[in-house]
């Protein structure tokens, strides 16, 4: 078994198309069911994390499976994204990318503290869910490990702020009353929630 992964981000792909990738419980159950029965014992478990500028799913399966498991999830998902704005990894690269993700390194603002808690909640629901299993948590733990020492070890997380933090600070910048303005935030993901 092998741990790989498979995603869409701000790097490979526009909002719409992260738009049509997004997981969710509902959709990580049917997932499960769905991989289960097409792919059996070749995948040991998974779990997914969607974010503002995200969506990746992380694998403990058969050496390389990700591109089928992806090609899976499509049909299963019904998600028409073109398959080079999906990026792969496997074994230690994809150890060190989950904790790049987790820390803050791979967001667009350097140490975003928020997606630390976003990672330690797909996690929790997988494990609520019962989809992922002890020897993929294993690599999570130690993912969770990993990134509290960096954050009490460097100064990553020095500044606080996130994607949803800097668009605050931008409106506080334009207008000097931001409290007596009327602000329309389109969207319904994380950054438009964060904002409220």
């Amino acid at each position: 078994m092998e741990l790989q992964l498979f995603g869409i981000n701000h790097k490979t792909s526009n909002v719409s198309e992260r738009e049509q990738f997004i997981i969710n419980d509902s959709n990580q159950v049917l997932l499960d069911s769905f991989l289960k029965e097409r792919l059996g014992s070749k995948i040991d478990s998974f779990f997914g994390i969607s974010t503002c500028n995200r969506t990746e799913i992380y694998i403990l399966g058969d050496p390389g499976i990700a591109k089928t498991v992806l090609r899976e999830t499509r049909e299963c998902l019904d998600i028409n994204i073109d398959d080079k704005k999906f990026y792969f990894l496997f074994d230690q690269d994809a150890f060190i990318h989950m904790s790049k993700v987790a820390s803050g390194i791979d967001s667009q603002v350097l140490g975003e503290q928020e997606i630390f808690g976003q990672f330690k909640k797909a996690i929790k629901s997988a494990q609520d869910l019962k989809i992922i299993k002890p020897r993929l948590l294993a690599y999570s733990d130690k993912v969770i490990e990993i990134v509290k020492k960096v954050r009490t070890k460097t100064k990553i997380g020095l500044n606080p702020l996130s994607v949803s933090g800097l668009s605050f600070n931008l409106v506080k910048n334009i207008f000097e009353k931001p409290e007596d303005q009327n602000i329309l935030i389109v969207g319904a993901g994380s950054l438009a929630h964060a904002c409220y």
